[in-house]
C-alpha cells in the first residue's frame, strides 16, 4: 500500500443526501511515482481503493482534476469542510522532566472529552498531533461554527417538509460524521429534539476540547519559553501541536521575541 504522507497533493470530496440515502467520501492522492491513488466507500467503513498508472506527477496531476470535476459538477459531490492539515509527532523528552506530570494531566482531560465525543461520532482526538479528526482530516473552529449553523437550520426545519429538513441534516454530516449505517434516514438521525440537543452537547464538548487542547499548546509555549535557550532546535517540533493548517497564526501574548521566530514561516 502507497503511503499516503508522501503524497504531492490530496483531494478529499463528500456526498451527503439523506433523500437518496448517499453519505460517502472520495480521496485523491498524487504520488510521487507518478500514480494517483483513490479512496472512496461510505462514511465509516472501510474504503475500497484504485489506482491509476499515470506515468508522471503532472498526469497524475490532471487525472485528479478531471475526476474532481466530474464528481462537484456531476454526481453531487462537495469539497470535504474539514481541514487536513498535518503536524509533527509530539515528543515529552523535549520538556523538563518536572513539566511532563503537569502537562499530561492536561492531556488526559483532553482526551477523556474526546472519548466522549466519539461515542456517538465518527471524530477522534488524535493526541500525538493535538487535533479532533475524522477520515477527512480535522475538526477546527471553522467547522464548528458551520456545524452550529446547519444544526440550526435542522431545527427550524424538523417539523417542516422533508426537502428543507434534509438538506440542513446533510450541511450537518458533512462537518460532523455520525455512524447512520446503511441507511441514511435524516428523520432517524435528526429528527427530535432531543436528537438535535445531543448534538449541540457534542458541539459544546468539541468547543470546550478545542479550548483545552489550545490552554495546553500555551502552556507548553511558555514552559519552553521559560527553560530553553535554543531558538530552533528543540523548539520547531512541537510549536504547531494542536494547530492545523486553516488557523495558521499562533498568539504571541506572554511570548519572548525568540518564539515569534519560530512561528514565522
Amino acid at each position: 500500500m502507497a503511503d499516503k504522507t508522501q503524497a504531492l497533493k490530496v483531494q478529499k470530496l463528500i456526498c451527503v443526501r439523506p433523500g437518496t440515502n448517499n453519505n460517502k467520501y472520495w480521496c485523491g492522492y498524487v504520488m510521487p511515482n507518478g500514480e494517483l491513488l483513490v479512496e472512496y466507500g461510505r462514511v465509516g467503513n472501510t474504503p475500497r481503493t484504485h489506482v491509476y498508472a499515470c506515468g508522471s506527477s503532472n498526469a497524475a496531476n490532471h487525472k485528479l482534476a478531471t475526476l474532481v470535476w466530474e464528481k462537484t459538477t456531476q454526481k453531487g459531490y462537495t469539497f470535504a469542510t474539514v481541514d487536513t492539515g498535518t503536524n509533527p509527532q509530539l515528543d515529552w523528552s523535549q520538556f523538563p522532566v518536572d513539566a511532563v506530570n503537569q502537562l499530561q494531566q492536561q492531556l488526559s482531560q483532553i482526551q477523556a472529552i474526546g472519548e466522549e465525543i466519539s461515542r456517538d461520532t465518527l471524530i477522534k482526538f488524535d493526541s500525538v498531533h493535538g487535533l479532533f479528526v475524522t477520515d477527512l482530516g480535522a475538526i477546527n473552529k471553522s467547522t464548528i461554527n458551520r456545524a452550529i449553523q446547519a444544526l440550526n437550520a435542522v431545527e427550524r426545519s424538523y417539523t417542516q417538509d422533508n426537502s428543507s429538513f434534509n438538506d440542513a441534516v446533510g450541511d450537518y454530516l458533512r462537518c460532523i460524521p455520525l455512524p447512520v449505517g446503511r441507511k441514511l434516514d435524516a428523520r432517524a438521525i435528526l429528527g427530535t429534539r432531543q436528537l438535535i440537543t445531543q448534538q449541540r452537547q457534542i458541539l459544546s464538548l468539541l468547543q470546550n476540547g478545542l479550548e483545552a487542547i489550545e490552554s495546553l499548546r500555551l502552556e507548553m509555549l511558555s514552559i519552553q519559553t521559560q527553560s530553553s535557550s535554543d531558538l530552533l532546535t528543540d523548539r520547531s517540533w512541537w510549536v504547531r501541536w494542536g494547530i492545523d493548517s486553516a488557523s495558521p497564526s499562533l498568539s504571541t501574548e506572554n511570548l519572548d521575541n525568540r518564539s515569534y521566530y519560530v512561528q514565522f514561516n
